[in-house]
């Protein structure tokens, strides 16, 4: 398992002794995952996101909370944020529909 940083190439991510918040059905959201890394979490994982909900989203910066929002422009709702504190321990999963 390799997980990208840009256009880099990371170490395999090793899940020995490491505490993880597993994915959880509308509980993976940015400020859970937050508080789960403030209390010793090593990893968290982001809600599933669909394919097609992100690829319609568009990227806004948020400097009042310091996060990026992917927001989608039909349902006017943030579809994924992310922030730096987060950076390399959180697990974005992407799904796909037909």
């Amino acid at each position: 398992l390799k997980v990208s940083e840009g256009s880099e190439l990371c170490e395999p991510v090793n899940f020995r002794g490491v505490e993880v918040l597993a994915p959880m059905v509308r509980a993976g959201t940015l400020p859970l995952r937050l508080e789960c890394l403030r209390y010793g979490a090593d990893l968290v994982w982001g809600e599933e996101i669909i394919d097609k909900k992100l690829l319609g989203a568009v990227r806004m910066e948020n400097p009042s909370f310091g996060q990026v929002d992917y927001v989608s422009p039909r349902e006017q709702v943030a579809v994924f944020s992310t922030c730096s504190e987060e950076r390399s321990r959180v697990i974005f999963q992407l799904g796909t529909a037909s």
